[in-house]
This record gives C-alpha cells, structure tokens and sequence, in this order.
C-alpha cells in the first residue's frame, strides 16, 4: 500500500474516534506497531501546524489546531500533493490521458510522462483493468499498440468523479473553478463532504459537455429532486460558463444531493422500487419460513430504498467503520440484507457495497425483527472521548435511516448506571465487560475477544428458544454417503413417522428444493414448508459428520422447519429466534460447538433414521 493511502486510512480512523489504542490501529491496518509509528512521523509532517498525531500509554490521539486546513487535508490534498511513486496517483493519471484523449495513448508515452518504467505502467494496466470491472468501462486495445477507453458516459464521468479527482484539483480541469463554485454553493445547508462531491460532480458535467461528450438520456433507477435552489443554482452556472445544460445533464450534476434520506412523500409512485422490493420479498419468503407483511415493510422502506438505489448507481465512497460487526449481533437480519441487496445488483447491474448491507441489515432489524416493540429506536452511544463520537454516530446512521432514531450518549463513568433494558441496541467505544444486558451491544471498532464471545453465547441462550407450546425440535445424524435430496427426504419422512406433519410434507419440501434451493451458505441449510399436521414449529436438526458438497455449496448443518398454517406473533417471534441462533453460531468455533451439545442435550432425540426410505 502506498504511504499515502494507509496515512488516509488513519486519518479516516480517527473519525471514528480522537483516540485510538495501538492494538485497534495494528489491526486495523494489518501492520506492525513499529511500522504505524513511523507511518504517523511521516504524517504528522504534513501535518505540522494543522494537526498532530500523539503517542501515549498505547493510544494514539489527534489533536487539531486548524479545523479548516484539517478538513482540507481530509478533502484529498495530501493526495493531490503526491509524485507519481504513488501507483494510485499513477492511476489516475493513466485513466485521465485515456479519457482526455481522442487517439489511442502508447504506453511508452505514459512511461515517459511519468518518469517511470514500462514494466511499471505495465503493471499499473492490469490493476485499472480490475478497477474497472465494477463499471461498464473497458480497455481497448493492447499495451503494445496503444490503449483507449470505451464505455458509457455515465460511468467515465464517476470514474473522473471518484478516482481521478481523488489526485487532481477540480481547477486543474476548470481553472479558478473552485473559488467559483464556493460562492454559488453558499446558500446550500450541505456538510463539507457533500459539498466537496458536488464540486466535482459540476466540473466534470461542466468540463464533459465542453468536450462534447454529453448524457442525451435519463439515468435508468436514479430518482432525482429537484428544486427552486437547484434550478437557481443551474441558471447561475449556465450564466457563469456561457453554456447551456440539459435535465440530463442537471441530473447528473446534483447527484450527490440525492444520496441520502431526505424524507421525500412515501406515497410516491417510483414503480421501479416497487418492482425490485417484490423480488426482493419473494427470496425472502422462499428461504425463511416467515410470513412478512409486504405492505406495511414497503411503505416503511421506501425511503430507504429510495436512496439506497442511488448510491449504488453512483458509488459514493464509504469509509464508515461504525458498524463493522452488525453481522455478529443480528445474524438473521444480516442474511435478509445481504438477500435484498443481491436482488438489488441483479436489478441495477450493479454491485452493492458492504457498509449498504451493513445499514440495511439495521433498517431490517428494527422494522422485521422488532416490530412489536414501540421503543426499538431507541439507541444508546457510549464512548470514553464525550459527544463527539456520539454525535458523529447519530449523522451517519440518521443519514441513511432517517430522523426517526433516537440516541442518547452515555460517558464510561456513568454506563453502568443505566437500566438498558428498553434500547434497541448499544453501540461502544470500550469493552462492557460488566454490563448484563439482552439488548444487542455493537463495539465500534475492536473485534469479539473470547470473553466476549462467551457473553454473546450466554444472551443468546438466554433467550429461552424452546418455547413450551411454540416449537418442538429433535435431532437426526445424517449420513455423508447419500445424496443431499435423499437426506432432506429421510428427514421429512422422520417427522411424518412421528406423526409431526401431515402427508404431503415431504413432497413440499422436495418441490420448494427444486424450485430453489434452500443451501444458505456458511455450511447450513435451511428446507422448510408448511405443514396442517401440527400447530407447533416443528423442527428437526441433521448434522453430518463432515460437510458434503451439494450442487449450491457445502452443508454441514440442516434445519428443516415444518411451520404451520397459523402462525401468530408469539410464534414468528420464536422462529426469528432460532433463525438468529442458527446464523449466530456460523461466526465463530465456539458456537458451532454450542449448537451441536445443544441437540444432542435437547429432547425428541432421534439418533438413527430408523429405516426410513
């Protein structure tokens, strides 16, 4: 990794937080602590009279002495300022000449222009290739001949936005542009980040129109908002530059005004939102065994879905790290996201990025798993560095989840204070390793260390999941010589034998397998149907001594669920439950372990299949 770009992950690091232990910096980075020591007396000589990075005690704290300098550091200048030893800066120089040119670039043009070896511009080829993959870009031609660009303008002009403004100035393409643009955007209650992204988002739509390469059609999925501001900002730029610019052209240009909540009318008709949430309904109704009110889901995700499709139309840059282990504390909502946001990429061709999981996994959270709570927004920061961390919190998730969460900051001192009982969740910068709580506890930046996985093993079985009168689960060993059709059908007649489901259950499950497949990933799958013989949850647990390989990944751990025709709230409650502790046990050895010792000390047992064909 070039220096550059690991001094921007510290920097982005301590956004997080103003103090940051040695132990999270050296995994975070995945260097020595020696290395980051002499990696920050690098940056803190750039930053001299700016800022300063201070070593104490094993933590490292920022201290800023020029908030706007600093921001501008933050903004990319230390970038802009670095020689082309950086493969980054090299890059954005090689996109720029092949989008800036109306001939093919050579090679060894690029290599003398940078002052670099051929083999090195070689290299750096290759590495644009795999960057562009994610947009609808290519390289044309052959190293040896000469290289140009071909793709959609949409994409070029992200590609200008995202990459190669990261290592030029905005007036290096319009000189004086950025004092321009500093005046025009004054009446604009926009954060400096956004701020930045629309200055970039005007000089490429100003510059690319002047070159003659112009978007002639609408962005396909982008909802765009205009308004009287946006329309008096556009009339000020076509009177400043002499030009004039189409809908099109306004779309593109405002885009990073319309990435975040903005609480726009729910009963909008976007009628490709819709589209896209049914089919994101109907993978969700294939592989859990719950029934969702689509409705009502809709009418509270739309917002979000709303902005989150154009995120992933335009690809802004994600540096949070507020949510990194959701996928621990809510496993089930966390593979119901990571569903909806492959149906997402399949709809908008187009990748959806972790942290969108991330956030959407939070949004399903509170709206599926939680719904019969009036309380569940309520969240709880608490951080040993005061408002700050809090408050930078509460933007981020806000941003994306809207006004409708509440948070409420707590210092390390007095935590230990408060009954937590009625929060949805609490989010920390230190270790409560003291704290006895069910709500869901979110650390901001270390991992799970063994006792925590341990209190994270004690909440789940605290949850009681063999509810009596809700769900009565047994178990099986399977046999890793027959197939995994054969099995799901051994497990099926089981429970029928059992007098646990009525006749046609087998045959449900075999139809639902070949209509799609119920092998989730991380080793387990999870057949289910619905059954008239019983008012339970029936369940039956099959383990393999080793993972078998099946045509959709391996399986280790199957979970058939036999769910009955009415199913209550008490009932979907318990199933979401089990579903959690399935997932749960996934994410580490030691809860896998858990879960066998768990069957094999439950009730029901049944060691053998017994015969059955």
């Amino acid at each position: 990794m070039a220096l550059v770009e690991r001094w921007y992950k510290i920097l982005n690091l301590f956004e997080t937080s103003p103090t940051i232990s040695q132990d999270e910096m050296t995994e975070y980075l995945g260097i020595s602590p020696q290395t980051i020591k002499s990696n920050i007396s690098l940056l803190n000589n750039e930053l001299v009279h700016i800022a300063s990075i201070e070593y104490e005690n094993k933590f490292y704290t920022l201290k800023i002495f020029n908030l706007v300098e600093y921001e501008k550091i933050l903004s990319g200048r230390l970038k802009i300022d670095s020689d082309f030893n950086s493969s980054k800066k090299r890059f954005a120089y090689i996109l720029k000449r092949l989008i800036d040119s109306s001939y093919t670039v050579q090679l060894m043009d690029l290599a003398d222009e940078m002052n670099v070896s051929r083999n090195t511009v070689a290299n750096d080829i290759k590495e644009i290739r795999s960057l562009l993959q994610d947009y609808q870009v290519e390289l044309i031609g052959k190293t040896s001949k000469g290289l140009s660009l071909k793709g959609n303008e949409l994409e070029i002009r992200l590609i200008y936005v995202h990459f190669i403004l990261d290592y030029y100035a905005i007036d290096s393409l319009i000189p004086g542009i950025n004092d321009q643009l500093n005046d025009l955007l004054a009446a604009f209650d926009i954060t400096d980040r956004i701020q930045n992204l629309l200055k970039r988002s005007i000089t490429v739509t100003l510059s690319r129109i002047h070159e003659q390469h112009i978007l002639d059609r609408e962005i396909d999925y982008y909802y765009f908002k205009d308004s009287d501001l946006l329309d008096e900002l556009t009339g000020e730029i076509e009177l400043a530059f002499q030009l004039s610019i189409s809908q099109y052209e306004k779309a593109f240009m405002a885009f990073p005004l319309n990435l975040y909540n903005q609480g726009i009318n729910r009963n909008l008709n976007v009628a490709y939102v819709k589209d896209i949430f049914d089919k994101m309904m109907q993978r969700l109704q294939d592989t859990f065994a719950v029934n969702i009110d689509s409705n009502l889901l809709y009418d509270e995700m739309f917002q979000h879905l709303v902005f989150l499709i154009n995120r992933v139309i335009f690809r802004p840059k994600t540096n949070d790290l507020l949510l990194k282990d959701i996928h621990i504390k809510y496993p089930v909502s966390y593979a119901m996201a990571e569903i909806c946001c492959d149906e997402i990429s399949k709809a908008i061709g187009r990748p959806v990025v972790k942290e969108e999981v991330n956030y959407l996994t939070l949004y399903l959270e509170m709206l599926v798993n939680n719904r019969s709570k009036d309380d569940y927004k309520e969240i709880a920061v608490i951080c040993h560095t005061g408002l700050g961390t809090a408050l930078l919190l509460k933007q981020r998730l806000q941003q994306v989840l809207g006004d409708e969460i509440h948070i409420t900051n707590f210092s390390e001192a007095d935590y230990s204070k408060e009954d937590f009982s009625t929060y949805f969740a609490i989010f920390t910068t230190i270790p409560l390793r003291h704290l006895q709580t069910d709500v869901p506890v979110i650390q901001i930046l270390p991992t799970f260390d063994a006792l925590e996985i341990k209190q994270e093993w004690d909440r789940i079985e605290k949850q009681q999941l063999r509810r009596e009168g809700d769900v009565r689960i047994s178990h099986i060993a399977l046999q890793a010589n027959k197939s995994y059709e054969t099995q799901l059908n051994v497990m099926a007649k089981t429970l029928e034998k059992a007098n646990r489901v009525d006749a046609g259950f087998a045959q449900r499950i075999q139809e639902r397998e070949q209509l799609q497949s119920t092998v989730f990933g991380k080793g387990i799958s999870m057949p289910h149907a619905s059954n008239s013989g019983s008012s339970k949850i029936e369940i039956i647990m099959g383990t393999f001594e080793e993972a078998i390989q099946t045509e959709n990944g391996p399986v280790e751990l199957v979970m058939m669920l036999a769910v009955p025709d009415e199913m209550n709230d008490k009932k979907i409650d318990t199933l979401l439950e089990i579903y959690d502790f399935i997932f749960s046990a996934t994410d580490s050895v030691e809860l896998k372990e858990k879960v066998y010792a768990w069957q094999q000390a439950g009730t029901s047992m049944i060691q053998e299949d017994e015969g059955v064909e």
